[in-house]
C-alpha cells in the first residue's frame, strides 16, 4: 500500500509539473476537465450510496484543491465560476416564482425570521467573546460569516428535489435573499467603519429601484420582446442571458449581490408564456455552472 500512495504521489506530482508550464488558458482547461472528471465519479458514487449529489462535488473540490492534489488554485476563476453558478441558480429560481407567489410567502414571516435569526447567531458569538479572546470587530466578523446559510447549495437542493415552488421552498428562499441583504448592510457598516442608518436605506432604497425596473420590463418590455424572440429558440435563449447579465450588471453597479440580481431577473421573466421553454434551455446550463461552482468552493 505504501509503494502504491508513493507511486500515485509521484504521478500526481509529474501531472503538478506539466501543468505548471501550460499557457494559463490551456491550464484552467485541464483544471475544469480534471473537476468534471472528478465530480462524475463521486457523482455515481453518491448516488449508488441514494445520496444528494452537492456533497461529492464539493468532496471532489476538497480534493483536487490545494488541500490535497493542488490544482485548481487559480482563485480568480473559482471566484468567477461560483459567482456565475450561483446567479444561474437564482435565476432559474426566480423563473418559478412570480412576483404574485412572492407575496403569497408572506414577506413579514421572511424579515422576521431571517432577522431573529441573524440576531440570535451574532448574539451568541458575543457572549463567547470574551471565552474566545475575540474583540468586538472580530466577533461581529465572525458572528455575522456563521449566520449566513450557503445559498448556492440551499437553492440547488431545493431545486433537485422539486420543492423551490413550494410555500416553504419560498420561504427558505426569501429567508436566503434577506440574508444576502443582511450581508450588504453589513458590507456598508464595516467600509464606512460605523452603524450609518442614511446609507443602509441608500442600499435599500437600490433594492427597490432595482425591483421597479424589473416590473416595469416585465409589464412594457419583457413580454412583447419574449414574443418576437420565440420565432426563434436560439434568439429566445438569448434573450433570456441577455435578461439574466443586465440585470447582474445593474446589480453589480448598485453595489448590491449579483445573486439577488439575477434572481430579480428570474422573476421579472416568471409570467411569460414561453417560461417552460427558457427553463429546458437554461438548466442544463444552470447545472454545467452549478457543478463547477459546487466543487470549486471545496477548493476555497
Amino acid at each position: 500500500m505504501v509503494a502504491i500512495y508513493q507511486l500515485f504521489l509521484n504521478f500526481v506530482s509529474d501531472i503538478g509539473g506539466k501543468i505548471s508550464h501550460l499557457p494559463p488558458a490551456e491550464t484552467i482547461i485541464f483544471d475544469i476537465a480534471l473537476i468534471l472528471i472528478l465530480c462524475a465519479v463521486f457523482a455515481f458514487i453518491a448516488k449508488v450510496l441514494r445520496q444528494p449529489l452537492i456533497p461529492a462535488y464539493v468532496l471532489a473540490g476538497l480534493i483536487i484543491g490545494p488541500l490535497v492534489l493542488g490544482f485548481a488554485d487559480n482563485m480568480e476563476m473559482i471566484l468567477a465560476f461560483s459567482e456565475i453558478g450561483i446567479a444561474f441558480l437564482l435565476f432559474t429560481a426566480g423563473l418559478e416564482i412570480a412576483f404574485s407567489k412572492i407575496k403569497e410567502a408572506n414577506l413579514k414571516k421572511i424579515v422576521l425570521i431571517g432577522f431573529f435569526q441573524v440576531l440570535i447567531i451574532v448574539g451568541v458569538v458575543f457572549l463567547l467573546r470574551d471565552f474566545l479572546g475575540l474583540s468586538v470587530l472580530q466577533a461581529s466578523y465572525i458572528g455575522i460569516i456563521m449566520a449566513f446559510g450557503s445559498t448556492m447549495v440551499d437553492i440547488k437542493l431545493l431545486a433537485d428535489s422539486g420543492e423551490i415552488v413550494t410555500l416553504h421552498g419560498r420561504l427558505v428562499l426569501g429567508i436566503l435573499l434577506f440574508q444576502d441583504l443582511v450581508a450588504i448592510i453589513a458590507i456598508v457598516i464595516f467600509t464606512t467603519g460605523g452603524f450609518t442608518t442614511s446609507l443602509i436605506m441608500f442600499s435599500i432604497g437600490k433594492l427597490f429601484l432595482l425591483i421597479l425596473i424589473a416590473m416595469f420590463l416585465q409589464n412594457f418590455v419583457l413580454n412583447k420582446l419574449f414574443r418576437f424572440a420565440a420565432k426563434s429558440t436560439e434568439l429566445l435563449f438569448l434573450a433570456s442571458l441577455g435578461v439574466l447579465f443586465l440585470f447582474i450588471i445593474l446589480a453589480y453597479v448598485s453595489e448590491i449581490s449579483i445573486v439577488i440580481g439575477a434572481f430579480i431577473a428570474g422573476v421579472s421573466l416568471a409570467n411569460s408564456p414561453f417560461k417552460i421553454e427558457l427553463e429546458s434551455r437554461i438548466i442544463p446550463l444552470r447545472d454545467f455552472f452549478a457543478i463547477l461552482s459546487s466543487s470549486l468552493s471545496g477548493c476555497k
